[in-house]
């Protein structure tokens, strides 16, 4: 039980999808590197498959004037949810002045600059990082820390 503990938890600390993680890692336990890329295959082949499929069936589709009209009008759905989920989290994160500062880097390194979005994504990880340790490191940072901490107890 331990063990599997154990995977488990390697598996969620590791970056991609816990079952990718925890397969590849429980694989690689049992028979090494095959067993690792058998794992990975077999946990990701049968999805990326179906949605091979679907494509492939849907293909068929984009010609027929009807569905083109739903596919459009499906995708003006899709900017509309995710414009809904980024307003919600939104609220979540823009309580910090550096989560600001962060989005409009962002926006203006993606919408003007035209730079490659993990390229963004790196760099406001680093520059979120560095400025965030430097400001709790302080004695303001500190202090601003040990106010919020005493707020959360009461």
């Amino acid at each position: 039980m331990k063990e599997f503990m154990e995977i488990i938890a390697v598996g969620q600390t590791a970056p991609g999808a816990v079952a990718v993680n925890t397969a590849t890692f429980v694989g690689y336990r049992m028979a090494r590197y095959k067993g690792a890329i058998a794992a990975i295959l077999g946990v990701s082949l049968p999805s990326f498959l179906v949605i091979l499929a679907v494509a492939i069936f849907l293909l068929h589709f984009f010609n027929i004037p009807l569905f083109a009209a739903f596919f459009k009008g499906a995708a003006g759905a899709i900017v509309a949810l995710l414009a809904q989920v980024s307003f919600i989290f939104s609220k979540e994160i823009f309580i910090e002045r550096l989560s600001i500062i962060l989005t409009g880097v962002a926006l203006v390194a993606l919408l003007w600059l035209r730079l490659h979005p993990l390229l963004v994504i790196l760099i406001c990880s680093v520059l979120g990082f560095w400025i965030g340790n430097k400001t709790r490191i302080s004695p303001e940072g500190c202090l601003r820390e040990k106010g919020e901490r005493e707020r959360q107890e009461n």
